[in-house]
């Protein structure tokens, strides 16, 4: 199909112009802006392929001209049942810190993705485990997700990072899953409870999220921020004070609750352990609010700049120590009330070893 470019659309970016295109009507734009910079390296498996003037494109942030004849072929998306006949089970441990004919709790490591897509990632989820471990016991209501693109993810309630660990529920049943589902919709603070360790770089207190905000206003231990999409990057998110620059930037609250400090001579820099309890549930909450306030998560390498910018010898050390771990975040208590019991209920999970390991050489040099 081609599209010749008016005077309208000149100056619009390829991937918002396709965005509001019917065709693409059923792809998210973060979707499309993957895609389009994955043209570099074409895959058989690519979504759509997009030519302007016969060249091919492989920026989102390229301009059309009017007169410009763009041209495209998409290919159709994978319904759910579809895709449930490619996603097989695989026999891939997982931690399971409960299970009971309602709901199963898991210990999720980093670098697993949580369910497939229909553009990537058929193997090696945490779906295709649980297929393995939990055979026809797994809640399956194939909901159409908001962009229009289904995804087979039975059992799955609510999702951590890829590179996040820690404790998530799975739902057993259909019943379970809406009875959960309501209950993180709501993010009601005597339904759910959602806790989180970190280790961030610097001091981190309300004085220093008030010198950041410019403001004298006490948050009690607060950050208070509205996320919205990145402007340039659709993969990432930003953080205001406010929403005067983003109107549909989302309010995000995040509490936090010192557990220790550090001061690392070795690093030149010094180190918080942070429990933080989220009251909203935004993509990136955690990592995009402790940036905004200038105290990144150690190992974040999309929102700590440390390791997208030049460094000196100590911060490149630290970067070479952390880079391979991931990012220091761990889902560590998770509360909700149970779909069998009509209960509350919370399940904690350890911090995994490369965490507890680096805090450790933490203490030990600070007793020198």
């Amino acid at each position: 199909m081609s599209v010749t470019i008016t005077g309208e659309h000149a100056k619009t970016r390829i991937d918002a112009f396709l965005h509001k295109h019917p065709a693409f009507s059923h792809i998210s734009k973060g979707q499309i802006a993957r895609t389009i910079e994955a043209q570099k390296q074409p895959t058989p498996d690519a979504l759509f392929t997009v030519h302007v003037n016969s060249e091919l494109v492989v920026k989102p942030i390229h301009k059309l001209r009017m007169g410009d004849v763009l041209t495209y072929t998409i290919k159709a998306p994978q319904k759910a049942e579809e895709l449930s006949s490619v996603v097989k089970p695989e026999n891939i441990p997982i931690e399971i810190i409960h299970s009971d004919d309602h709901v199963v709790v898991v210990n999720k490591t980093k670098d697993m993705v949580i369910h497939p897509s229909s553009s990537r990632n058929t193997s090696g989820t945490l779906v295709n485990a649980l297929l393995f471990h939990f055979p026809q016991g797994l809640s399956n209501p194939q909901e159409e997700v908001k962009n229009g693109d289904e995804h087979f993810r039975p059992g799955i309630v609510h999702r951590l990072d890829k590179d996040t660990s820690g404790t998530m529920v799975i739902a057993r049943t259909n019943e379970a899953h809406e009875h959960l589902k309501q209950q993180f919709m709501t993010k009601d603070k005597l339904l759910t409870k959602r806790t989180y360790t970190a280790l961030v770089e610097g001091d981190i207190n309300s004085k220093s999220i008030m010198q950041t905000r410019g403001s004298s206003d006490d948050e009690s231990n607060a950050i208070c921020v509205y996320i919205g999409r990145h402007p340039t990057v659709p993969s990432k998110r930003m953080a205001y004070w406010n929403n005067q620059l983003d109107a549909h930037a989302k309010h995000a609250v995040t509490r936090f609750e010192v557990k220790e400090r550090f001061e690392s001579k070795k690093y030149g820099t010094k180190f918080t352990l942070v429990e933080l309890t989220l009251e909203t549930g935004r993509t990136h909450q955690i990592r995009v609010s402790l940036a905004h306030i200038n105290r990144p998560l150690v190992g974040d390498e999309m929102y700590n700049p440390r390791y997208v910018k030049k460094k000196g010898k100590k911060e490149e050390l630290l970067t070479t120590d952390t880079k391979t771990s991931g990012q220091f975040l761990h889902a560590s208590l998770l509360g909700f009330v149970h779909p069998g019991t009509n209960k509350y209920v919370e399940f904690k999970s350890e911090l995994p070893e490369y965490f507890t390991n680096f805090l450790n050489k933490l203490r030990e040099e600070s007793k020198l």
